[in-house]
């Protein structure tokens, strides 16, 4: 979703689609935004288990993902 903003770009992952997604609806921007604050939250799983993991790069991602969201809702 980020990658069809302003200053979005892909997210190469081994584990995304094989094709490219398609724009989807702007009103799901806040719903992508409201997700990734949960994902970097304090009561987040998936912070514990990438702490566990010893990579905390991916909250750096996560940054630039909902800034570009965020700014690409107002």
């Amino acid at each position: 979703m980020a990658a069809h903003c302003a200053g979005g770009s892909p997210v190469a992952s081994p584990y995304g689609p094989k094709q490219a997604i398609p724009p989807l609806p702007a009103d799901l921007r806040s719903l992508a935004v409201r997700a990734l604050d949960r994902a970097m939250g304090e009561a987040s799983e998936s912070a514990e288990l990438w702490a566990d993991a010893g990579d905390d790069g991916w909250r750096e991602q996560c940054g630039r993902l909902r800034k570009v969201l965020s700014e690409a809702s107002l």
